[in-house]
């Protein structure tokens, strides 16, 4: 069986996307963590990117480019 994705809204909120990459992040670790390759950072993609870069690289979460932000 294929394990469900979550896309993930990283423009969302009031400290996005540093708050939401940080977030992200912390879900791989712990009891009932998820797999890098389960998470879509939905978002601006250079941002994403640069807040990846921050954190020590992109752990494998894909990224969805998105431009508009509401």
């Amino acid at each position: 069986m294929t394990a469900t994705k979550i896309a993930l809204d990283a423009m969302g909120g009031d400290d996005a996307p540093c708050a939401t990459v940080a977030g992200a992040i912390a879900s791989l670790d712990g009891e009932g963590s998820l797999s890098a390759e389960r998470v879509i950072l939905v978002g601006r993609e250079d941002e994403l990117q640069a807040e990846l870069d921050k954190a020590g690289g992109n752990p494998g979460f894909a990224i969805q480019p998105a431009q508009e932000v509401v």
